[in-house]
């Protein structure tokens, strides 16, 4: 029982995470309706989405990097509970991402008839949010700052803490992937996210190094966006379904290539 005290700072690391990349936007659209009238406010506010989401990963990333670094980063240092993660093992994982993330188009797919309400309001989200509005303020909040701060209050921080419990790798898993979900705040993308925060975890115990999760997180929101633009415009509609059907037979393959890597 004494150690299911590990779960206090992994909520602690999960509740605090949820608040700031909140109150940051609530906390900027007051000021600017207090400063320029509700309407005003609304337009700056959208115009600039992607600034908004920069402003709340990085206000995050100060506590988060300082808390990471107290708590494990030094003592792997010292302890040598360091694994490597080289080119061939990135190579690896970025095509089990890149597979994952078509299978995840299949299962939006499967979603959408069976949610058409909440596929809607995802579809919505994903137009309004500036997931997609390309630009170097997009780049660093959804390539740099959102893999690397995520991970390390997910993978770095909670996952850490709930294996101090001694439950076995599979529960803390689920359970840091489950908060990883529902952190999201929206069903459709809770669902997905779920999926890929069991497999972040995954690959951020199997090679011991953080930096492997933050480089699959960082393809994972790549794939879903620019690739997923570029496919459109430049494969067709065969070669994207034989993609999507090959998506989930690969990334099973590919998981047990990477789970037979050696690592360091």
């Amino acid at each position: 029982m004494k150690k299911l005290i590990w779960l206090a700072p992994a909520g602690f690391a999960f509740f605090m995470m949820l608040g700031i990349l909140y109150l940051v936007p609530v906390s900027l659209a007051l000021v600017l309706t207090f400063l320029f009238g509700q309407s005003r406010a609304y337009s700056l506010y959208m115009d600039h989405i992607t600034a908004v989401t920069l402003l709340g990963y990085v206000t995050a990333f100060i506590p988060t990097v300082i808390w990471y670094r107290l708590a494990f980063m030094k003592k792997d240092q010292y302890s040598g509970n360091t694994g490597t993660f080289t080119r061939s093992h990135g190579i690896s994982v970025f095509l089990l991402i890149f597979f994952l993330n078509h299978g995840i188009s299949l299962l939006l797919s499967i979603l959408a008839l069976l949610l058409p309400k909440a596929s809607q309001n995802y579809d919505t989200l994903v137009e309004t949010g500036g997931l997609t509005s390309y630009s170097v303020t997009w780049f660093l909040a959804v390539i740099v700052f959102a893999p690397l701060v995520e991970e390390m209050v997910f993978r770095g921080l909670i996952l850490r803490y709930i294996s101090k419990t001694g439950w076995p790798f599979w529960i803390v898993n689920l359970i840091q992937a489950a908060l990883f979900g529902f952190y999201h705040l929206n069903l459709i993308q809770g669902i997905y996210a779920f999926i890929l925060g069991s497999f972040l975890g995954f690959i951020a115990r199997h090679y011991r190094a953080l930096k492997a999760s933050v480089f699959a997180h960082a393809v994972f929101n790549l794939c879903g966006t620019v690739l997923v633009t570029l496919e459109s415009r430049f494969l067709s509609p065969a070669t994207q379904a034989a993609l999507i059907l090959l998506s989930i037979p690969a990334s099973i393959v590919l998981t047990g290539v990477i789970a037979k890597q050696d690592v360091d």
